[in-house]
């Protein structure tokens, strides 16, 4: 019998099989009745399966992969409402090439020490997710009191003498004998290791340019199709080329308000591979009914022999599809490294900057840093929008969205839910996602009658039942004595109804004010508490920001606290804003439920 496969790299070779298995065309719920017809047929013929542990792989493997095509299945049908992101690598529009974009990157990696609060920790501050493949290690760092050690990827078990290992993606933790108070790191070495594509091109076509082509070189895009918020395109190359095709190629799409949609999917594959990958599925089937085990060798074999079939088939051509949270007006087709990829390696010693100041710091201290980066996501802030939507409209923006029961992750366990989105706006830089809610003041369920389902008396019991949390009603239909069909009731709603900005430029701040390359001070005032300063560079695109550091003076209480914000490159103006009061307002609801 041939060795077993560990379930993990199962799932890794066969996966895509049932996930890109085709369905007779029909509506969506005829489709969901063929797979289950389909699922059932594959789990009588793993009753055939001898061994006990290599059924119990494929049926698990079958279980997935039916459930991901079911999933695969309902985002094919058109979204309620449109959702939106930023296109993939916007980050690329802010500089004048990838090459400049990585030297940014590199120019803006800093390491953040608080010895306050986590004296023996090393946070790694990141200017930006650098959007290509990268690799940061660290080879020595140096102690406060001149100790020099070698990070290590883990944490050490007992040990007699200090020790620095890396705590998690974005940090460093240092350890000492006898739980000693560690001496902060002083100075930190390591090597960053970045991927840089040779050019990266952007085309463009309309929804209704389907079957036209364009060329960038020896590369030749093609728009296959466009059904409403899916896209396929196919890419032609060389067989010299150095564009790599696969994941090198990226859809952005837009509606017609031009906004990006959010990307829900992507596949990448040939026409034919559903069948092909469907065989072998069934061959290994077969191979473990026969008792043959399943090895992992011939199962790679197959599954390359298949692929290259296919390839030889298709030339040099491969095919890209997309699905979007919305109906597609216009796709862009990213082509990264149409020129091949650069392989840099730097080498980095960093010292340790602060984002809090110990109390009576006697002059605000500069965080410096060369590198430029934008943050795109402040343009709201020039948009028309209020600051704060008004009370009487809550009832036509909040948009509520409907999740059945077990439909999170395929858990029959989660709780349905009613879900409430409050537009973005302004002031969600003055109240959180977690805090624009309050709370529920009010809730009633019907049933299907419209007649009121009587709900328990003690808290305790209700909560079974239901309860609010951050921003959706959960509630377990199983629980109610007749099934809910319809919920209404009022939530309290915070916001800020009375926020003031004003521009000023870097020549002309306010009185007391200042600033120095990055950082902009405030006038020594208990006012400026809650001040949000943004801050836009010379090109009119805003800044992102770095930290926000308090300075406070106990000693002379006739000194009020001021406030540095620090920031990814140099002001030329400032956007001052200030919240203002708060308000709680009220919003009533009256919902369908899925059922």
């Amino acid at each position: 019998m041939g060795s077993t496969m560990p379930p993990l790299k199962i799932l890794a070779l066969l996966c895509g099989v049932l996930v890109l298995t085709a369905c007779d065309p029909g509506s969506v719920d005829e489709q969901l009745s063929q797979l289950d017809a389909e699922q059932k047929r594959y789990q009588e013929r793993l009753a055939e399966v001898p061994d006990d542990t290599v059924r119990e792989q494929l049926s698990r493997l079958v279980d997935t992969a039916f459930w991901m095509r079911r999933a695969e299945l309902r985002q094919s049908l058109p979204p309620a409402t449109p959702e939106y992101a930023s296109p993939s690598l916007a980050i690329l529009a802010d500089y004048r090439s990838p090459q400049a974009m990585a030297d940014n990157y590199v120019r803006g990696l800093l390491i953040e020490h608080n010895p306050r609060l986590m004296p023996e920790r090393t946070q790694i501050v990141l200017p930006f997710d650098y959007p290509f493949e990268h690799a940061l290690s660290w080879t020595a760092a140096t102690l406060s009191d001149g100790t020099r050690l070698t990070p290590t990827a883990s944490r050490p078990g007992m040990i007699d003498r200090p020790a620095i290992y890396q705590e998690r993606r974005s940090g460093l933790r240092t350890v000492m004998p006898g739980n000693q108070e560690a001496p902060p790191v002083a100075m930190l070495q390591g090597r960053l290791a970045l991927t840089v594509p040779r050019g990266v091109e952007h085309l463009a076509f309309e929804a209704n340019q389907q079957g036209e082509s364009r060329t960038v070189g020896d590369i030749e895009v093609t728009l296959v199709s466009v059904d409403h918020h899916q896209a396929t395109v196919a890419v032609k190359t060389d067989a010299d080329s150095a564009f790599p095709g696969g994941d090198s190629v990226i859809l952005n799409a837009r509606d017609d308000s031009g906004r990006t949609l959010a990307t829900l999917g992507v596949n990448t594959g040939p026409p034919g591979l559903e069948a092909a990958m469907l065989d072998l599925l069934d061959a290994t089937i077969d191979d473990a009914i026969d008792g043959n085990g399943i090895d992992p060798e011939s199962v790679k074999s197959r599954v390359e022999a298949r692929q290259q079939a296919l390839r030889e088939e298709h030339g040099d051509t491969s095919y890209h599809q997309a699905t979007f949270a919305g109906p597609i007006a216009e796709l862009e087709v990213l082509l990264v490294g149409v020129n091949g990829y650069q392989h840099r390696e730097e080498t980095l010693t960093l010292t340790p900057v602060q984002f809090q100041a110990a109390t009576n710091t006697p002059t605000p201290i500069a965080i410096p840093t060369t590198a430029t980066v934008y943050d795109p996501t402040l343009r709201r802030f020039d948009e028309t929008r209020p600051w704060e939507w008004p009370p009487d409209r809550l009832s036509r923006i909040i948009t509520v969205s409907l999740v059945g029961l077990g439909e999170v992750a395929g858990h029959q366990e989660t709780p349905a839910s009613v879900r409430f989105h409050y537009p973005s706006v302004p002031s969600d830089h003055f109240i959180s996602a977690f805090d624009r809610f309050e709370k529920l003041i009010e809730v009633a369920f019907l049933d299907s009658e419209g007649e009121l389902i009587p709900l328990p008396d003690e808290q305790d019991q209700r909560e079974q039942w239901f309860r609010f949390t951050v921003n959706r009603l959960e509630y377990h239909p199983q629980a109610f004595p007749t099934p809910p069909a319809r919920v209404r009731g009022r939530l309290l709603i915070n916001q800020r109804p009375e926020i003031q900005s004003r521009w000023v430029r870097a020549q002309a701040l306010p009185e007391g004010a200042r600033l120095l390359d990055n950082m902009f001070v405030t006038a020594p005032s208990h006012d400026n508490r809650q001040l949000l300063v943004l801050a836009q560079d010379d090109s009119g695109r805003y800044l992102k920001h770095l930290a926000t550091v308090g300075y406070h003076y106990h000693r002379d209480q006739s000194r009020p606290p001021q406030w540095a914000h620090h920031f990814y490159g140099t002001p030329e103006r400032l956007l001052l804003v200030r919240p203002g009061r708060e308000q709680q307002v009220e919003y009533h609801f009256d919902v369908a439920l899925k059922q």
